[in-house]
């Protein structure tokens, strides 16, 4: 029974502890990474409107991270592949592509309301096309080589972390939050909580701390204090308008 559990995230039942801790985690990160687009996709269908502050190729480097996340995943060189990964970003991205398509329609500029349509005929077929590829690297069990593995574990993680850090700098600037919904900016905070725990208790599952488990959690520390200043921005906010 417990070899059938370990054997969805492609755990060591050996260390019963861990394996256990990075199951829970696991699938917590993959619910929350699944509905990442989820809180700016009810936004956006309840106002009608994509907002102020909006870049919308912050939304492209999350789209392309997450690929990368999720080939990373699939096509991991460890032994125990980061299977949950992959597969939560799969699953993520399939509703994605409908945030950056209502991203684009109800877009301010009518040259970007006129593109929503082929954006997402062009995200989907992108999505299509990578999943097959990283299914493909997960039933066939596949490994990157080496110096490529090396490569992506710090170009996609270091795009997703740094996605949405003009508009953060802007909201800085400005003393303003902006560029995305409350609730997307909770579920980023927790999703990389979660990530960083299921990765250390992988680390031990694996009996063994990779450079490309540290990088990742690397990154992932840097991406939540990024967003965990806009925390900060909404905290000061609300303070003040208390106070008026």
């Amino acid at each position: 029974m417990v070899e059938k559990f370990f054997n969805i995230y492609n755990l060591d039942k050996t260390y019963l502890v861990s394996g256990w801790f990075a199951w829970i985690f696991a699938t917590i990160s993959i619910t929350l990474t699944v509905s990442v687009g989820i809180p700016q996709l009810v936004y956006l269908l309840k106002n009608k409107d994509t907002g102020e502050g909006v870049n919308f190729y912050s939304f492209w480097i999350v789209f392309v991270g997450s690929i990368g996340w999720m080939l990373i995943g699939s096509w991991d060189i460890q032994p125990v592949k980061m299977v949950a990964s992959s597969i939560a970003n799969m699953l993520s991205l399939s509703i994605f592509i409908f945030t950056i398509f209502f991203t684009y329609k109800y877009a301010r500029d009518e040259k970007k309301r006129k593109q929503a349509w082929k954006v997402l005929i062009m995200a989907a077929l992108v999505v299509a096309f990578a999943a097959s590829i990283a299914i493909y690297g997960l039933v066939r069990d596949k490994r990157m080589w080496p110096q490529l593995h090396a490569i992506c574990v710090i170009i996609f993680p270091m795009l997703t972390t740094f996605s949405f850090f003009p508009s953060v700098i802007k909201s800085l600037e400005q003393k303003r939050f902006m560029g995305m919904s409350k609730g997307m900016l909770f579920t980023i905070i927790s999703i990389n909580v979660t990530w960083v725990c299921y990765r250390v208790a992988v680390g031990f599952n694996n009996n063994e701390f990779t450079a490309g488990l540290i990088t990742t959690m690397v990154w992932q520390f840097v991406s939540l204090a990024i967003y965990l200043s806009q925390v900060y921005l909404l905290i000061e906010n609300h303070l003040k308008n208390k106070n008026r």
